[in-house]
C-alpha cells in the first residue's frame, strides 16, 4: 500500500486555496509532520486554518508528545500559508 502525504490546505477569506508551508523552504507541511516551536518543543502538525481577513496570518493545529491540542500563529513553528 502506498500512503500519499496529506498537505494542510485551506481557503481563505478570498476563496483561495492556500498551503501551509516552511517559512524557510516553502515546502508544504503536511500532517502528521514534526516541527518545533520557537521554544524547542517537539510538536505534531493536524492541521490548520488559513487568514480570515487581510491582516490574518492564519493558524497552525498541533498536538504535543504530552497529548495536548492547541494552535498557534503560524510563525510560531516556523511556517506560512501560501497559494498553491
Amino acid at each position: 500500500m502506498v500512503r500519499t502525504a496529506k498537505h494542510v490546505l485551506a481557503k481563505d477569506y478570498t476563496g483561495q486555496v492556500l498551503t501551509l508551508v516552511n517559512e524557510k523552504t516553502h515546502k508544504p507541511l503536511v500532517v502528521g509532520q514534526k516541527v518545533k516551536d520557537f521554544r524547542g518543543e517537539v510538536l505534531t502538525v493536524v492541521g490548520g486554518q488559513a487568514p480570515h481577513h487581510s491582516a490574518s496570518t492564519g493558524r497552525v493545529h498541533v498536538e504535543s508528545a504530552k497529548g495536548w491540542a492547541t494552535e498557534y500563529f503560524p510563525g510560531v513553528v516556523g511556517a506560512k500559508w501560501m497559494k498553491l
